[in-house]
């Protein structure tokens, strides 16, 4: 094995979930390289703002949660491995060694690795991150005319994800051609839900600067926001 590798010792986390399923997870047992972290996670104010955008635009809301997202990041860090007991093979005997060619979770720089192949697959998609907040992701949607009529987005929380657009579904079924994902369609609050003054007026703010970066990147597109204090009673 080459001096550039370092060794790193595996175990397996076992788990109940709630609904009764068994989980095992194989994981980097401690990190024996210094690598720049990064868990970079969309902000809460960005989520609420999109969820009121999708009620106000009747857009379609998914939620999908990405199976061993990890795992689907080559990974950059030169280590290896023993066998564990688990598998049959002598854990001391040095015939058998793994190099670790997929991150897994505990590794230092997998968070990083899957954002950015993450984010490749959203701009294959033809999305574009914000300016405004990394993890939101922004598409243009034209019309019949190749008009510009609005926009489809994409909210990232390292492997957990919300599409809001007018056809979430079929960016849904691209997504599940590249990876494993458990998903939820959900229902957004009436509109009268998210209209109270004070929260409505911050979350406007938000939208208009999301709404600036897609503009600068896609081009002008124009339409009124406006927010009026709730009847009393």
């Amino acid at each position: 094995m080459s001096k550039n590798f370092k060794y790193i010792p595996l175990h397996f986390v076992y788990d109940v979930k709630s609904d009764g399923t068994r989980k095992a997870r194989l994981v980097a047992r401690g990190n024996v390289i210094k690598s720049p972290l990064y868990s970079n996670v969309v902000k809460t104010e960005s989520v609420r703002t999109l969820m009121t955008l999708a009620a106000k635009l009747k857009l379609q809301v998914i939620t999908g949660d990405v199976g061993g997202a990890y795992l689907n990041a080559p990974c950059a860090e030169m280590v290896w491995t023993h066998p564990l007991d688990e598998y049959g093979l002598p854990i001391k005997d040095t015939e058998y060694v793994y190099v670790i060619l997929r991150y897994l979770y505990g590794l230092n720089s997998g968070a990083s690795s899957w954002w950015i192949h993450f984010a490749s697959t959203l701009r294959d998609l033809g999305f574009t991150s914000s300016t405004a907040d990394d993890n939101v992701w922004i598409k243009p949607r034209y019309n019949d005319q190749r008009k510009l009529c609005g926009y489809d987005y994409i909210i990232v929380h390292v492997d957990d994800f919300m599409i809001l657009a007018k056809d979430a579904e079929s960016y849904m079924v691209k997504l599940q051609q590249r990876y494993k994902i458990d998903y939820i369609v959900l229902n957004c609050l009436p509109w009268d839900g998210y209209t109270s003054h004070a929260a409505w007026k911050t979350r406007v703010s938000t939208l208009r600067t999301h709404i600036s970066s897609a503009s600068t990147i896609h081009g002008a597109y124009t339409f009124r926001l406006r927010y009026t204090r709730r009847p009393k009673g």
